[in-house]
């Protein structure tokens, strides 16, 4: 029996929203200016984006950033708020995954529409499988 247990690691998911289709943005506050990066998903916890390898080599895990995300499509207004880099992974030659985690989430509950509290708000969020 002990060969179909799965580890706990392994079992666990997230309450994150897939947003690699719906055009939504970001934007990290660099040392070197803005960069846009491609947003992957978000939570109430945080965001996984795509950065060029160039630009992060300017970044490290325990970094603190300014964030700028537009969620909910074209149109949509930007919400303001911080972040920590929590981890950096390569996935290619050319780019890197940063995951962020979202430091004082009350103010960013301030600033949503009410189109974008889906993305934040766990029960309506999309159960995705863990980032390994």
């Amino acid at each position: 029996m002990a060969l179909f247990r799965k580890k706990k690691s392994e079992q666990r998911s997230t309450y994150r929203v897939d947003t690699t289709s719906t055009g939504d943005k970001l934007w990290l506050s660099l040392p070197s200016g803005a960069v846009e990066a491609r947003l992957l998903d978000v939570s109430a916890g945080g965001c996984a984006c795509n950065l060029p390898a160039d630009l992060g080599a300017l970044l490290a895990v325990g970094d603190n950033l300014k964030l700028q995300i537009a969620l909910g499509g074209a149109g949509a207004r930007k919400l303001y708020l911080r972040a920590v880099v929590r981890s950096m992974s390569k996935l290619d030659k050319h780019t890197l995954r940063i995951g962020l985690s979202f430091q004082e989430m009350e103010r960013v509950f301030l600033q949503l529409r009410e189109d974008q509290w889906r993305y934040f708000n766990r029960r309506s969020a999309f159960r995705m499988a863990p980032i390994r």
